[in-house]
């Protein structure tokens, strides 16, 4: 069971931190964190249907920052904003439950998810960190934050929770029918997800 855990979050960790990795690489766009934001709170939604330990999305976002770290330099806010990530969602679905396995709360969890990290973001950078590009503006840049870009993650994360969280289930089976070839499997997948994170 620690070894399924443990992979798990091992996995699903670098997945996401591939993906932010690609994500800074080719999204030169208004709101570039969005897209990145909804696709690694669908990847914690999937991992959440393998290992529903209180604590592991954290784990999830932690592995994923180290990936940040190592791959693509010390850009501590996006660091920061992806353990947020890990920890607002962690907190909400923790708090919801047996209730987060159904389709409605998920959608939940996600809106939720979107405005709780984009907050605690915001918020530290401005007021704790005082980072200047934040804490130069104040209160509007938070409020600004929240409501545009917080916006955008909840309507992309309405969708793209569920849609993550069903995607859980054919795995969940795969590994249980396959046990070995899955784990093979896994540590493969790890190693070429840290390989193009290199690349990059």
């Amino acid at each position: 069971m620690k070894k399924k855990i443990l992979l798990t979050i091992l996995v699903f960790g670098s997945l996401w931190g591939c993906m932010e990795i690609i994500a800074s690489v080719y999204l030169n766009i208004p709101h570039s964190s969005v897209i990145p934001t909804i696709l690694g709170l669908a990847v914690l939604a999937a991992a959440r249907f393998l290992v529903k330990t209180p604590g592991s999305s954290t784990a999830i976002g932690t592995v994923a920052l180290l990936f940040r770290m190592a791959t693509a330099g010390h850009f501590y806010c996006h660091l920061w904003a992806i353990f947020l990530i890990g920890v607002s969602f962690d907190v909400v679905v923790s708090l919801l439950g047996a209730r987060w396995e159904k389709t409605k709360w998920q959608g939940l969890a996600g809106i939720s998810s979107a405005y709780l990290a984009t907050a605690l973001f915001s918020v530290t950078m401005t007021y704790i960190i005082q980072y200047e590009y934040w804490a130069s503006v104040g209160l509007p840049k938070v409020l600004d934050y929240i409501g545009v870009n917080g916006s955008l993650i909840a309507v992309g994360a309405l969708l793209f929770v569920p849609l993550g969280y069903k995607l859980g289930k054919p795995l969940m089976t795969l590994s249980k029918a396959r046990p070995t070839p899955v784990l093979i499997g896994s540590v493969l997948l790890t190693l070429i997800l840290w390989g193009i994170g290199f690349v990059f």
